[in-house]
């Protein structure tokens, strides 16, 4: 068997095979294709933009960030949202084409968001954690060792509140 490097099917790229030989080659495609098979599905993919998949939880997240005057619109802002998502996955697969995720300033600037985002990923973590309640004691002591901050204030008692 002789094999080129070329890649035109039908010329130099195969110049020959017997039967034995080709038989054996198709089987072994036959065979490592069934072995990757392309994962199946599980309802969680709401589009694919060639070959990227933009998913059902991706969608709910941005979805939970906009405010929806009545549930009648909901289809349709999930439709502007998946229209967004698939314009971004479009617009990301064009910068990686055009290279610009090798860009030194495209990289540094990856770089910082990165360590942006886990920074403030680990202060919510942490504090969040740490947020107990003062006792009716702790504040009070505060009132009492900070009279200052609270020696001109005001209370007012309303009867009637109205907003026009």
């Amino acid at each position: 068997m002789i094999v080129s490097h070329q890649s035109t099917l039908g010329g130099p790229a195969i110049r020959q095979l017997n039967g034995a030989q080709c038989r054996l080659l198709v089987l072994a495609v036959i065979i490592l294709s069934a072995c990757n098979p392309k994962p199946k599905t599980t309802g969680q993919v709401a589009a694919e933009v060639n070959g990227q998949e933009v998913t059902v939880h991706e969608l709910n997240r941005r979805l939970v960030n906009v405010p929806i005057a009545s549930p009648r619109l909901v289809p349709e802002v999930k439709r502007e949202i998946l229209d967004e998502l698939i314009d971004r996955k479009l617009l990301v697969q064009r910068a990686v084409e055009v290279k610009l995720d090798r860009d030194p300033d495209i990289m540094r600037a990856v770089e910082q968001a990165r360590e942006a985002v886990l920074a403030e990923a680990l202060i919510e973590r942490e504090m969040s954690g740490s947020r107990a309640e003062p006792s009716g004691e702790q504040i009070q002591a505060f009132l009492t060792a900070h009279p200052e901050l609270f020696a001109k204030r005001r209370i007012y008692e309303l009867a009637q509140f109205t907003v026009a």
